[in-house]
């Protein structure tokens, strides 16, 4: 109660123009370190990525291990996102965030010093993606459960958009500053400012002084199986999470079949991929700041109308094989990506009871972390009857769930 009272207080400081702006999150001094921090974190990590990517292709030579590299975070950030959940709601979330920001940056300055003396393989890379993996599966959690916390329920939805859009951001500008920083001052380097980076994320956040007092008790097995029965208990996070769950498994991994379209179909190289991946990005970016006014009304539909729009664009883009309609179909997947992720987390978190906005957060987080297992098929869809054919058949699937869910009476009335 003492928390809750204090962010209304902290929202009657900013003023009514503030609270009503698209930036009206930002107004609150402990968000906006935490926004700050969020850029700072992922802005690294999208330059680990980067060079990561490089340097295993350039230890191995083989794609095979290149893709171990690329989704070994994936495997443990299933296996502890539960667990995540569950500490987020037994202990001081913003130390939680701390000590996930403090081990990325030892993490990053180990590789950086294997790199250094000459010591690095390919299996330091795999093991500190898996090691990233379960730095993920504590922090998000952690960090999604705060923000309710900070700027009351009825910015829930603005400063997710907004979370959103830094996001979106630095998966833009990230990748650029990542391989201009390899290319010109090489790996080592580049991984000590992937650590420094963590360490600015570290002190920003150390500076928020909302505090969460946990209300949750027993062990740790007990508060896992308690947020289970009450998410079961809750049709619409359940409903929520399942919407997540198709998209991450069938539209998502759309993205990763994107080389085939740009060699087999538009007769390109990769400047043209990465001008694809910018479109997406550009849209996710535009369409999370929009996101960020929209209030309480019929969100539901909203949110289904954003996975119509992106698998829309997948069929579009897989039956038209033109660059200019590629690129514009990128730019409308990424506005439907983010409009259906925003408000997918907003609303879960809105849902659910504060003491349980870790373990909520997690269940979302899941989601995420099954993105890799659905490239497998899409990658054997595209293998055997080409890029066309699967981007049809996975925007196809997607908007005829998308449709069936259109007509969902909970749905519908979904605020």
């Amino acid at each position: 109660m003492a928390n809750r009272l204090a962010v209304a207080e902290r929202l009657r400081a900013t003023g009514r123009r503030a609270r009503n702006s698209t930036f009206a999150s930002l107004a609150v001094r402990d968000f906006r370190l935490l926004w700050f921090g969020l850029l700072i974190l992922f802005g690294g990590s999208q330059i680990r990525m980067v060079a990561s990517g490089y340097l295993a292709y350039d230890l191995t030579s083989s794609p095979l291990l290149l893709s171990f590299v690329a989704v070994g975070y994936a495997v443990p950030m299933l296996s502890l996102a539960l667990i995540g959940g569950a500490v987020a709601d037994r202990f001081d979330r913003r130390r939680l965030v701390q000590v996930a920001q403090a081990m990325f940056s030892v993490v990053a300055l180990a590789v950086g010093l294997a790199i250094q003396f000459g010591e690095v393989t390919w299996v330091h890379l795999l093991g500190s993606s898996a090691l990233q993996g379960m730095l993920w599966a504590l922090l998000v959690p952690a960090r999604q459960a705060m923000i309710p916390g900070l700027v009351g329920r009825r910015l829930t939805t603005n400063a997710l958009s907004l979370m959103a859009a830094g996001f979106s951001l630095t998966t833009l500008v990230g990748p650029a500053v990542g391989g201009w920083l390899y290319g010109v001052f090489g790996p080592a380097v580049t991984y000590y400012v992937v650590a420094a980076m963590g360490i600015g994320a570290v002190w920003m956040t150390g500076r928020i002084t909302t505090k969460y007092v946990p209300a949750v008790g027993g062990t740790q097995q007990a508060a896992i199986r308690q947020g289970l029965t009450y998410i079961r208990g809750q049709p619409d996070i359940v409903m929520l999470f399942v919407i997540s769950v198709v998209y991450a498994l069938v539209a998502m991994p759309f993205r990763l079949i994107l080389p085939v379209f740009v060699v087999d179909l538009y007769q390109q190289g990769p400047e043209i991929l990465g001008l694809l991946v910018t479109a997406m990005g550009v849209g996710s970016v535009g369409a999370a700041v929009v996101v960020a006014n929209v209030g309480p009304g019929r969100r539901g539909l909203i949110l289904i109308g954003g996975a119509i729009v992106a698998s829309a664009a997948i069929l579009v883009m897989s039956g038209l094989a033109v660059l200019w309609v590629g690129l514009a179909c990128m730019l409308v997947l990424g506005i439907g990506d983010a409009i259906r992720k925003a408000l997918n987390q907003a609303v879960m978190l809105e849902i659910a009871d504060e003491e349980y906005h870790g373990r909520v957060a997690s269940v979302f987080m899941i989601s995420f972390g099954l993105v890799p297992l659905g490239a497998l098929p899409a990658g054997a869809l595209a293998e055997a009857f080409g890029g066309q054919v699967a981007g049809a058949i996975m925007g196809g699937f997607m908007l005829l769930v998308s449709l069936i869910l259109l007509t969902n009476r909970r749905l519908q009335t979904l605020r």
